[in-house]
């Protein structure tokens, strides 16, 4: 059995969501859990910086923490 990578994102990391290339990066603003039906999940509000998505290039929304990968850590 395969074991995943834990990875701890915290406020100010510069994240890439891994489906997006290069041109999509965000900055961790928070960092909470949520309860679904049947678990608990870690998400992430974010300052999404994406010239390939949005118009204005720039959008603040929410996302799992399990498609973020970490370009640039926080010290």
């Amino acid at each position: 059995m395969m074991s995943k990578e834990i990875q701890v994102i915290a406020v100010g990391d510069l994240v890439q969501h891994v489906l997006m290339d290069d041109g999509w990066l965000g900055i961790v603003l928070e960092v909470r859990e949520e309860q679904t039906d049947d678990d608990v999940k870690k998400v992430a509000r974010l300052q999404i910086i994406s010239s390939h998505q949005f118009s204005d290039g720039m959008k603040v929304g929410w996302a799992d923490i399990d498609w973020l990968k970490i370009k640039s850590k926080v010290s």
